[in-house]
């Protein structure tokens, strides 16, 4: 069970990202620090990550290992989301 503040709750965000080369893309996302998981769904890769780390961090991380990415979408899970998988763990 969850008890605290509503903004003490996990929160996520999952980053979209695609490049011309998604084999290079993946083995360098790998290295990327604090990541919570990698999904790769074809023609974009979903990286979880805390959401106290910024995009910019993740891009510059990225040009700093010769990845330009050609797509880089942000999303944070929303507190409707995240109240629902509190719920569900409880069961």
């Amino acid at each position: 069970m969850f008890t605290g503040k509503v903004n003490e709750s996990r929160e996520e965000q999952y980053i979209e990202i695609s490049a011309d080369d998604m084999q290079k893309l993946l083995d360098v996302l790998v290295k990327f620090p604090d990541h919570l998981g990698i999904e790769n769904k074809g023609a974009v890769v979903v990286m979880t990550l805390p959401g106290t780390i910024p995009v910019s961090e993740v891009s510059r991380f990225l040009f700093n290992q010769g990845v330009l990415p050609t797509h880089l979408v942000s999303q944070k899970k929303s507190l409707e989301a995240q109240f629902l998988e509190i719920l569900k763990e409880e069961k």
